[in-house]
């Protein structure tokens, strides 16, 4: 009777410490952000309100950026507001093809302290 109780403890235990459930790790998901001082694309953190200032280059701003699949470049986004009244406004300044949120991320990330929420 007591090997049948010991038995069962340590099976309870033994399951309970294989618990193959992925951790409960929060993922980060980015999003491309411009830099007008260096003129060049960085990954920002979705939860990051644009436009900001960047924490990296205080005296420098990041701007949403759109990217172009023509000269595989991050541009700076026009504002909503622009982009809500005219639809042509997302255009490549170079080629004039048309501009997208999907592209591959920038390879530097800039990390904020802490994001307000």
């Amino acid at each position: 009777m007591i090997r049948c109780l010991l038995l069962g403890v340590v099976t309870t235990f033994l399951i309970g410490c294989n618990n193959s459930e992925p951790l409960n790790v929060e993922e980060v998901s980015y999003k491309a952000a411009y830099d007008f001082k260096s003129k060049q694309a960085f990954a920002v953190d979705q939860s990051v309100q644009l436009p900001a200032v960047n924490p990296e280059n205080p005296q420098s701003k990041l701007q949403s950026a759109l990217y172009c699949t023509q000269c595989k470049k991050w541009y700076p986004a026009p504002p909503l507001e622009e982009l809500n009244r005219n639809p042509g406004s997302a255009k490549c300044p170079k080629n004039g093809g048309q501009l997208s949120l999907e592209g591959p991320l920038p390879e530097h990330i800039i990390v904020f302290s802490e994001i307000s929420e």
